[in-house]
């Protein structure tokens, strides 16, 4: 006789298993008729749902520029992308950001000047690197010792492809939902 737990785990793979037909059905259709068909709604319940999806597109579309002013024009938000390992990061924020650290490590290591604050941005800035590439590791669904294969000879390239040129997970995944990106337009994508 099976155990509450082993019944529990077989309903919810049941219930996984008839959400992810769901959802091939909807993505091999695509259409509103598949949306209709597959939950079961009425003409008018599909209006109504409609309605309310346009107007939620339209109050993002309205709310964007702000947006995109509130990520990146705040303190807290480079906080967190820089000095903290926690959470996952998006291809194109990554490169923005890897590009930003790194212009600013360039200019401190071409710098004549030797003072010891110099020294502290430059492990800032191997902070911040190390902090990104993290956080990319976790979007591809690596835990961050995966970096450590890149001192390994003859595999060491495979995280930089990793890191650099292949796209993250489209779901959440054991390190956080997936990040949001922002197009050269600052629109969601």
């Amino acid at each position: 006789m099976m155990d509450t737990e082993e019944k529990l785990r077989r309903l919810r793979a049941k219930a996984e298993e008839r959400e992810q037909v769901r959802e091939e059905q909807l993505q091999n259709k695509d259409s509103l008729e598949a949306i209709r068909e597959v939950y079961g709604l009425s003409e008018s319940e599909l209006q109504q749902f409609q309605q309310e999806v346009d107007a939620e597109y339209a109050a993002e579309r309205k709310a964007e520029p702000h947006q995109f002013q509130h990520r990146y024009g705040n303190w807290s938000f480079f906080k967190q992308l820089l000095f903290t390992s926690k959470g996952r990061l998006s291809l194109g924020d990554f490169w923005l950001a890897e590009l930003g650290v790194f212009a600013i490590h360039s200019l401190i290591a071409a710098s004549t000047v030797t003072y010891p604050v110099l020294g502290i941005l430059t492990l800032i800035c191997w902070l911040a690197h190390i902090n990104l590439a993290i956080k990319r590791s976790h979007d591809r669904g690596y835990s961050g010792w995966f970096l450590i294969l890149g001192c390994v000879p003859l595999i060491q390239f495979w995280p930089m492809v990793e890191l650099f040129f292949l796209a993250g997970e489209n779901s959440k995944n054991r390190f956080g939902p997936e990040p949001i990106e922002f197009d050269s337009t600052h629109n969601p994508t």
